[in-house]
């Protein structure tokens, strides 16, 4: 190691070189002992402030692991050169399936480029700006709805955990699931709203919510079977029918036997109420 040489300070490097893995161990090493054993033969790339490495992550680790200086290529002047090299040469580079080609383009172009701005790009480019490095548009626009809905998959699919198709797979699962659940909520918070909050501050799950919205509507419709059949009764004896049918009058009426029979005591107030439930009763059978 020379000994003018000193520790090689950290540096920043750009965040879409970044959505590249680093080499595995094993191979880092390697590199490193090449390195120190023949020098560095491709220059790490920087942007032209010379802050930030644009292609060459592995190379600077391996130099920093070999006690080596690097040399560099501080020619990087804007967003769209550094996008174009990443591209490029992580591409030609790594051994990478057609769905991992067409995700890193995706994560690198996640929309159409300024036509103003594909003109720093070298090669075929598609009609949106976008260069084309061997991938269809069909792939390119597959990748790009993978992405935009889940940033962690589509990084699974670059990583090459899943591939590209299973991960559209896995969305459009996912988006019938959701559409589903928001179909659920919709008809919870029109007829529950109460739960529906529930739901909505996480007190309660939607399964649970529906369940008890569901035992709810139970037992109203119990209690409406047991008020009306009492309520049905209690007519059909205050005003039998046919004509013929026994009259039941006031005066049948004993006091006595209804306080000795009724939980609540009998009292001219609530006999009131309940001539007034029955006349607005009246009101809606009419209505």
């Amino acid at each position: 190691m020379n000994d003018l040489w000193r520790p090689l300070k950290p540096l920043a490097v750009h965040p879409l070189a970044d959505i590249f893995p680093m080499l595995g161990e094993d191979e880092l090493v390697e590199l490193a002992a090449d390195i120190k054993s023949n020098g560095l033969l491709h220059p790490i790339v920087r942007t032209v402030d010379g802050k930030t490495i644009v292609d060459g992550r592995n190379r600077y680790e391996a130099c920093r692991r070999a006690g080596v200086e690097p040399t560099y290529d501080d020619r990087i002047r804007d967003d769209a050169e550094a996008r174009a090299l990443i591209l490029s040469a992580n591409v030609k580079r790594r051994h990478l399936t057609a769905g991992q080609r067409a995700m890193a383009t995706a994560m690198i172009y996640p929309e159409p480029m300024e036509p103003e701005k594909s003109g720093a790009l070298k090669g075929k480019v598609f009609r949106d700006g976008t260069p084309d490095n061997g991938v269809s548009k069909a792939r390119l626009s597959i990748a790009r709805k993978v992405l935009r809905y889940d940033a962690h998959r589509a990084q699974r699919v670059l990583d090459g955990d899943i591939t590209l198709d299973a991960a559209l797979r896995e969305i459009e699962l996912a988006e019938g699931k959701d559409a589903n659940l928001r179909s659920r909520l919709a008809k919870l918070r029109a007829d529950r709203p109460d739960l529906a909050d529930a739901v909505a501050e996480e007190a309660m799950t939607l399964d649970a919510a529906e369940a008890q919205a569901a035992s709810d509507a139970a037992a109203i419709k119990q209690r409406r079977w047991a008020t009306t059949c009492n309520l049905v009764e209690a007519i059909d004896l205050l005003d039998p029918q046919p004509a013929d049918a026994v009259l039941v009058t006031i005066a049948d009426f004993n006091r006595t036997i209804a306080e000795q029979k009724s939980s609540r005591r009998i009292t001219a107030d609530r006999l009131r109420a309940a001539a007034g439930f029955l006349t607005g009763l009246a009101e809606q059978w009419e209505d």
